[in-house]
């Protein structure tokens, strides 16, 4: 795979702002051609990204009913 390629999925996977985005962003990974441990890795960067974007949803979903 062409690293410009790479690298613009790894962008596109960190700045995913939503579920919607990353599910777009995974699409992407999964269509495109690369060797095995450039997959390897951005499957790993995704499912990081998705947790810390579950976490966030929480601590926001959390926060929210708290008025003072």
């Amino acid at each position: 795979m062409d690293a410009r390629v790479y690298f613009h999925l790894i962008d596109s996977i960190t700045t995913a702002a939503d579920a919607a985005e990353l599910a777009a962003v995974r699409a992407l990974v999964r269509a495109t051609e690369m060797h095995r441990v450039e997959r390897v890795a951005l499957e790993r960067t995704l499912a990081a990204r998705e947790r810390l974007l579950r976490a966030t949803e929480v601590e926001v979903a959390r926060a929210a009913p708290r008025a003072d």
